[in-house]
């Protein structure tokens, strides 16, 4: 494989040089590596990484692979024709020189380079950056597994800072080299293609589940009044609102309010500091509705 990945080992400080050995605990990082997996499936369970540990997933083919636990940085290098599920990820997720994959990843920041035909599954606090790479398409994240909620809480992730759709293109602002699904239901093909003959962890792949709102680019973080505290949120006056809607928001006694469209059920704990602003739209013809609205509004 040729790849510029970063390397992750580090000189120890001179505080710990100066220790005996025997005191030194460095991680075995070939144990946080998914490397030429071909036609299989590997897992990484939940609690099983260390904290501040880099993940790194290398020259995989036709292979199902799920990174289930919370890690530092992930780098995917060189894969093709593989799903790829990351939990939580406190720092940065690099994509390089893949093809034909389909990858669900939560993360600080994404980056993809030298990439084609890639399909995104997303939350991320910071646009999502592409270079050198096409045939993208990018939804919202919708997965969900048994602790999935638990790991949000622990990386400190506002469900609701979630710019998936804001895509940054270094080599062209026309956006042709990516699309933006304008719904989670142009995902529902994104099944877990496992290898034939074997069974993969209990991952819900309809996001009913998923602390994450599956919201629609078009009508993503919509709110009241007044400046919004989410970035990317668009200004809808409370009088333009569809009736139905307005009743709800009149209930909230803020000063504004965010309209949450999404196609799954609210969890009530959706681990956001503007918890008890939100009214949830889930109902399609509600939604529709709000998307005729938005399509009115002038751009920002």
């Amino acid at each position: 494989m040729e790849s510029n990945s970063t390397s992750f080992t580090q000189e120890p400080s001179s505080t710990i040089q100066s220790l005996p050995i025997s005191t030194v605990i460095r991680p075995d990082l070939s144990a946080f590596t998914f490397s030429r997996v071909q036609g299989t499936q590997c897992t990484k369970l939940p609690n099983t990484i260390p904290k501040n540990v880099p993940f790194t997933i290398e020259d995989c083919k036709n292979a199902a692979l799920f990174v289930m636990d919370i890690s530092a940085q992930v780098t995917i290098d060189c894969c093709e024709n593989t799903f790829i599920l990351i939990a939580p990820c406190e720092g940065s997720v690099f994509i390089r020189d893949c093809h034909h994959c389909v990858i669900v990843a939560a993360a600080q920041q994404i980056r993809l380079k030298g990439c084609t035909d890639i399909k995104l599954s997303l939350y991320t606090h910071t646009q999502p950056v592409i270079e050198t790479s096409s045939k993208i398409q990018i939804g919202c994240f919708r997965y969900a597994y048994p602790e999935l909620n638990e790991q949000f809480r622990v990386a400190k992730f506002d469900v609701l800072n979630n710019v998936w759709h804001e895509v940054f293109d270094f080599n062209d602002t026309t956006g042709k080299n990516y699309q933006i699904l304008k719904s989670p239901d142009e995902m529902d093909d994104w099944d877990i293609k496992a290898p034939t003959g074997e069974s993969v962890p209990a991952v819900d792949t309809k996001g009913v589940n998923c602390p994450v709102p599956s919201t629609f680019s078009v009508l993503a973080n919509l709110f009241q009044t007044k400046k919004s505290k989410i970035h990317g949120a668009k200004k809808i006056p409370a009088a333009d609102l569809p009736h139905s809607i307005f009743e709800q928001a009149a209930q909230n006694a803020f000063t504004f309010i965010y309209i949450m469209a999404t196609s799954q059920t609210p969890v009530e704990d959706k681990h956001t500091s503007q918890s008890g602003r939100i009214v949830w739209v889930t109902d399609l013809t509600e939604i529709s509705a709000l998307r005729s609205l938005i399509d009115k509004l002038p751009c920002n």
